[in-house]
């Protein structure tokens, strides 16, 4: 094995790692819209600030995967995390959130990544 075939190996388990590490939210955009409607859970927006502009859940708070990235554990944790409420994580098509979830998770923090495309979501939230 020469060594660019390691360093695509090496990428290979990271990216599965990733995906033992964190999982997609088992719930419909439905059931996510209904659960935080009522107060039960908070959903944040992991696309960056250029792409909230644009458009965004009026239910939704922003956290960008790069401040993510860059936080270094330092994020405002009672503001973004309430103790007591499920944590659901979207981005446009659900890569990016299910990154976070991993970084956040190494932080201690529990999130739950979704999977069904922000368009999905919008269409749940205006029920």
């Amino acid at each position: 094995m020469n060594r660019s075939d390691m360093m695509r190996f090496g990428g290979l388990l990271s990216l599965v790692g990733m995906t033992i590490a964190a999982d997609y939210a088992k719930k419909s955009p439905d059931q996510i819209a209904s659960d935080v409607k009522a107060g039960k859970a908070v959903i944040l927006d992991v696309r960056e600030q250029t792409e909230w502009d644009e458009g965004h859940l009026d239910q939704a708070k922003s956290l960008p995967l790069s401040t993510i990235q860059e936080s270094k554990g330092k994020l405002d944790k009672a503001n973004l995390f309430p103790e007591g409420k499920k944590v659901y994580l979207h981005c446009k098509s659900g890569i990016r959130c299910l990154k976070a979830a991993n970084l956040l998770e190494k932080q201690g923090i529990k999130t739950e990544a979704i999977k069904a495309p922000y368009d999905d979501l919008k269409k749940a939230f205006a029920n």
